[in-house]
This record gives structure tokens, sequence and C-alpha cells, in this order.
């Protein structure tokens, strides 16, 4: 049923369309009230000399008010929908991915026919489960909405958000060969955040990272203070960025060729989405790379406040 309704999704007029199908009748019916009222006012000014019917003018304007309105409240609660599935979404992915990189390393120590059977059943299982994840962001973002459900600011610490996305993706890392190393600055103070949303632009970059660096590869991680700014980065000697590709890259569903050869299941959206959210915070977004198998540098600065 749940495969159903997101493969009918996009085809099957939303509820939104058909509000605002609804609003613009308002929108039309106040108009054409308001042009009888200015109408029959003319009409009536010139027999009788009496401002009466002013007041189907001044009754059409209020209904068009109350339709742009109550149309802006419809666009808003859609948006906060869209994306709340987009930010759910990926925060499944997350673990998910985990998942996958735990069970290719208990593989590994795995003899038995059984065991293996078993092993096999669960990569399958975390396999749909990934495709599901990827579908719903898909439907997510089919609208092209990129405002997202309200933020929640509090004076927060970076380091515990960093630390923690090091060890939560050591198991990947390791599973790889790559070799993960953390540099965190002196002195560095609290930024006003929403730090789930900030944990996801944390961990999305260092999972692409771990993702799109080939085994026994080395990746710095680094936090530090530039200035007015909090600085995170992630630098990695992987796949790199083909320079044909750099203008593209915070793109929703861009994803360039040698990343979409390491790894087939992913939608597109993560770079967006960190972008967007690092933007929410009056925050900037960026990267480097000298090019194709070059490896990169992504980062956010977030001001001190």
């Amino acid at each position: 049923m749940f495969e159903k309704f997101l493969k009918t999704r996009k085809s099957t007029p939303p509820s939104f369309g058909r509000a605002i199908n609804g609003i613009l009748a308002v929108i039309m019916l106040s108009t054409v009230v308001a042009l009888i009222g200015i109408a029959a006012n003319f009409v009536f000014l010139n027999v009788h000399g009496t401002m009466i019917f002013v007041i189907p003018v001044i009754l059409g304007v209020i209904l068009f008010m109350i339709g742009i309105l109550v149309a802006r409240k419809l666009r808003n609660i859609e948006k906060v929908k869209d994306e709340f599935v987009t930010i759910a979404a990926h925060r499944f992915r997350t673990p998910l991915t985990r998942l996958q990189w735990v069970l290719s390393d208990l593989s590994t120590h795995v003899s038995d026919e059984e065991g293996m059977r078993s092993i096999t059943l669960l990569k399958e299982t975390l396999v749909d489960l990934t495709g599901v994840v990827n579908r719903l962001l898909d439907v997510a973002e089919s609208d092209q909405f990129s405002s997202y459900y309200d933020y929640i600011f509090e004076h927060a610490r970076l380091e515990p958000l960093v630390r923690q996305a090091v060890l939560d993706y050591g198991v990947g890392a390791a599973n790889k060969r790559i070799v993960v190393s953390l540099s965190v600055g002196e002195d560095i103070p609290k930024v006003f955040i929403d730090q789930e949303r900030i944990k996801t632009a944390i961990f999305m970059l260092l999972e692409n990272a771990i993702v799109y660096t080939r085994e026994n590869g080395a990746i710095e991680v680094e936090l530090c203070r530039k200035g007015k700014n909090i600085i995170f980065s992630v630098h990695d000697n992987g796949i790199g960025i083909a320079k044909e590709a750099a203008p593209y890259i915070f793109s929703k569903f861009f994803r360039a060729r040698e990343a979409i050869s390491m790894d087939t299941d992913r939608a597109g959206l993560g770079l967006s989405l960190v972008k967007d959210i690092v933007e929410k915070h009056n925050g900037k977004v960026g990267f480097e790379s000298a090019g194709r198998g070059q490896g990169s540098t992504f980062w956010f600065s977030l001001p001190i406040t």
C-alpha cells in the first residue's frame, strides 16, 4: 500500500492544488463583486446622488484580501509538510547507511552458511528501506519547496556534535580502512543554532566524504574559529569534483558522474539540504577541489553572535 502511494503521489492532484483552486475562485468572485459595485455605484450616483452602493466595492476588496491571506497560509502549511518529510527521510538514511557498514564488517567474521544467509537477507532489507527513503525524498522535493518547519534556536557548542559524528561514522570509515582525523581549535564559543539541523549538516558532509573516498583513504575533520565565524570543514582525498560539475554541486537532484558510479542509491539532495540549513543560520557553505580524482574540502561557517 505504501509503495503504491509513493508511485501514484505525483499523478494524483494534491489537496493543496484543490485548495488553491478554491481560493482563486474566491478571489475572482470578490473581483466580480467589486466591479459590479463600482458599476452600480456609478449608475446610482448619477440617479440619486448617494454613496450607498460603495458597500459592494468594500466587500469585494475585503474578500480579495481574505483570499490572498488564506492562500499564503495554505502554501506555508504545504511547505512545512514537505520539508518535514525531507528532514525525516535524511535522518532515516543516516542510520541505514551505518547499518550497511556494520553488516559489511560483520560478514567478514561469519563463515557458516546460515549466518551468511541471514546477513544477506538483512542487506537486501536495508537496500529496500534505502529505496523507500530515497523515494520519500523525491516525493517531498517534487513540488520544489525549500522552506523548513520552524527552527528551534539556542546557544550551543558545535564540538560535541562534531565529535559525535566522527564517533558514529567510525565503523563505516574502518570498513574501508579510511583514517579519520579530528582537529578542534581552542576557545570555540557557542553559536546560535538549531542543534538538530546543524547536526544533520555535519553528519551529511562527513558521510559524503566516507562514501566518496576509496579504500585506504584519509579524511580530515576540522572545527576552528576564524574571525567572527566558526568554520567546520571535511577534507578528503576521494574522487574529487570535475570542473564542469562544480557550478551545480549544491543544486537539488544533481549528482556528478563519478558520484553515481560509486553510489547509485542517493537522490542528490544532501548538499542542497546542507546549503539551505546553513543559510537559515545566516552562515555560508562552500567547497574546494583541484578536479576529478584530486579530493575535496567541504565547509560551512556560522557567525558568532
